[in-house]
């Protein structure tokens, strides 16, 4: 009798259970549904980016990129003469007056020419009728050595009459290359005027530049302030002066 009770009162109590009804769990709404999927998958990318398998690597100094590299000598400079502005210094002197052409010999020598004495240029300029008891007026247009040809450059009439270029741009014969130019930036008072002049490398780049003093009559460089690099040739040792 005992053995009974201690073996059927499980199995009636298994089967008292079974045909209980189980408890069914809540249904959700289809927008709540929607919102745990949702939060469900932002977990699991969340634990993506934080496991240890993809660790984020810092940046090192050598990787970070710098936006205030410094200019090397290797990159193009940027001229003070474009081709517009000779084109527009040209226009504007054309019908001015007749075209000559002269070869001229130096017999001393500039303080700034390294060359041999004498020396000989050939000088093409516009010349003007002077009115009454004066003499023309010539306006320079380049000057050409054997290797290099100087264009001068005019803004205004009034310096062109003057025959006090506002600039110039020097170029290699034989390739047309941009060697070095200048820019008128003052007058000194019954003495001259100084322009600011650069001179440019075989790419280009900036490789000389400084301020010099012409000297009124003469046009002779006089002197140069605010130095900076090596320059490979003398071009503006001799410069129209009025």
């Amino acid at each position: 009798m005992m053995m009974a009770l201690f073996f059927g009162a499980p199995v009636l109590l298994w089967l008292c259970r079974s045909k209980l009804p189980r408890p069914q769990p809540p249904c959700l709404p289809g927008w709540t549904k929607l919102l745990l999927a949702v939060c469900l998958a932002l977990a699991v990318s969340c634990s993506s980016r934080t496991s240890p398998s993809s660790p984020r690597q810092a940046v090192t100094p050598s990787q970070a990129v710098t936006s205030n590299r410094p200019v090397t000598p290797s990159q193009p400079a940027a001229h003070l003469w474009s081709k517009e502005d000779i084109v527009k210094s040209l226009q504007s002197l054309s019908g001015m007056g007749g075209v000559i052409t002269r070869q001229n010999t130096m017999e001393m020598a500039p303080p700034f020419y390294k060359g041999t004495v004498p020396f000989s240029y050939i000088d093409k300029a516009i010349y003007l009728p002077g009115g009454l008891g004066s003499t023309t007026i010539d306006i320079p247009l380049y000057h050409e050595y054997p290797s290099w040809r100087t264009l001068f450059i005019y803004t205004s009439n009034m310096s062109a009459i003057e025959g006090l270029p506002d600039g110039a741009q020097t170029v290699d014969i034989q390739t047309g290359r941009v060697l070095a130019e200048a820019k008128r930036v003052s007058l000194v008072q019954g003495q001259g005027f100084e322009i600011e002049e650069r001179h440019y490398g075989s790419g280009d780049e900036l490789i000389f530049q400084c301020t010099s003093r012409i000297s009124f009559g003469t046009g002779w460089k006089v002197r140069e302030t605010d130095a900076k690099g090596k320059k490979d040739a003398e071009y503006y040792f001799l410069f129209p002066a009025g």
